[in-house]
């Protein structure tokens, strides 16, 4: 029994605090809530919601999974499981000849998909070649395609060239702004 959850779908403006009261009030003691932001700063929608006892996880979801908040949508649950138990060791079955990762690595061998699918399931009609185009090495030319046009930066003509101005245009300017101000 997994003892985390996570919810999704959350409204926007849900904080730490309102998932926190809502579990520990309706399910059972809380260890731990983390909200997901953005690099902004902004609320996901997304918690984490760790639990005390093992068994909340799966009340919760039963409780709260597919509930509508604010009349808009449902929120969803997911139970985190651990998979620190028995793990399952998947062989290949023997038929199949998988190469080894020293041999994926260096070996020019076919890739293993082609050889996967030769076992599996033998062709029932001729494949289809496909072209491969090779093209000259050397110096590139340049194409003279009378459609394509050169990309331009538009920067310049946007932004007008400030003058230049004098020490004695400056002093004047700020003595017409501080006038204006007051």
């Amino acid at each position: 029994m997994g003892s985390k959850i996570i919810l999704s779908k959350l409204p926007l403006d849900v904080v730490e605090n309102e998932v926190e009261v809502l579990f520990t009030r309706t399910v059972g003691p809380v260890k731990d809530v983390f909200m997901v932001y953005n690099s902004q700063g902004k609320s996901k929608g997304m918690a984490v919601v760790s639990f005390q006892r093992p068994g909340d996880a799966v009340i919760a979801r039963g409780k709260y999974n597919g509930k509508i908040v604010d009349g808009r949508r449902p929120i969803k649950i997911e139970i985190i499981v651990d998979e620190d138990g028995p793990q399952k060791i998947v062989t290949p079955p023997p038929n199949l000849q998988v190469p080894s990762l020293l041999q994926r690595l260096g070996a020019t061998i076919p890739p293993p998909a082609q050889s996967i699918a030769k076992t599996m399931n033998p062709p029932t009609e001729p494949r289809k070649q496909s072209v491969v185009r090779v093209l000259p090495t050397g110096p590139r030319q340049p194409v003279t395609n009378p459609k394509v046009r050169l990309r331009t930066k538009k920067g310049p003509k946007r932004i007008q060239k400030l003058q230049k101005k004098s020490l004695a245009e400056l002093d004047q300017e700020m003595e017409d702004y501080r006038a204006n101000a007051s």
